[in-house]
């Protein structure tokens, strides 16, 4: 099944939905959850959720700091100053080409693009495991792999941009778990951080391969 964001287009699995068929065209704010924590619906029979921590307030903000410094250019390197992480940006293949870098000419690093799309995609399939999670569904290490695919166009003014980001996972669990699995990639998404901050302007599309599996008896949730 493909779901996307902002709007969540549905079809039968392994089905590419029709184009503009959308089940909700309306997004409304919903609560933010943490990428490990299920999202509000996932409550149990009983009424409890099983969502834990501290909840931000609605007015608290918080900062995330990086120091930057241009090299020779292209080359750029940031601080992440939470945890010191040196991160260093190119601009490899067509990105290069684009910016008049003949081939070779330049250390090819990742570009800001596959950052961005790496990061999306990161956050996505954390939130996605959570939803899982909460509905006693295995997704951890080779039982939800994903791939994502950045579609970066060029602009009037020639100016790249990223315009959709596809997230293609593939989940392994018993098939008793499909339906919920699939209602999970329908909403998941409105539950990300990071969709949420870009949706505005880049399409995010999520793909689930639903490959059923006898789970392994003693196997943990």
């Amino acid at each position: 099944m493909r779901s996307a964001f902002p709007a969540t287009v549905a079809s039968t699995s392994g089905t590419p939905p029709s184009p503009g068929v959308a089940a909700s065209g309306v997004l409304r704010p919903a609560p933010m959850v943490s990428p490990d924590y299920p999202e509000p619906d996932a409550v149990s029979s009983s009424g409890n959720s099983p969502r834990i921590g501290v909840h931000m307030a609605d007015d608290q903000v918080h900062e995330v700091r990086v120091h930057l410094t241009r090299e020779q250019a292209p080359i750029r390197k940031a601080v992440l100053e939470m945890t010191g992480t040196d991160v260093t940006f190119g601009v490899p293949g067509w990105q290069g080409e684009h910016y008049g870098f003949e081939p070779g000419a330049v250390p090819e690093y990742p570009g800001t693009l596959d950052y961005l799309v790496a990061s999306v995609a990161g956050c996505l399939i954390g939130t996605f495991g959570g939803t899982l999670k909460a509905r006693g569904i295995t997704a951890t290490g080779d039982d939800l792999v994903a791939d994502a695919i950045g579609e970066v166009g060029v602009d009037d003014d020639n100016v790249l941009r990223l315009r959709r980001i596809i997230v293609r996972y593939t989940l392994k669990a018993a098939p008793e778990h499909h339906e919920a699995a699939e209602r999970c990639n329908q909403i998941h998404a409105h539950h990300c951080p990071n969709a949420r901050s870009v949706a505005a302007a880049i399409d995010i599309v999520t793909e689930l391969d639903f490959v059923p599996v006898e789970e392994k008896a003693g196997a943990p949730a």
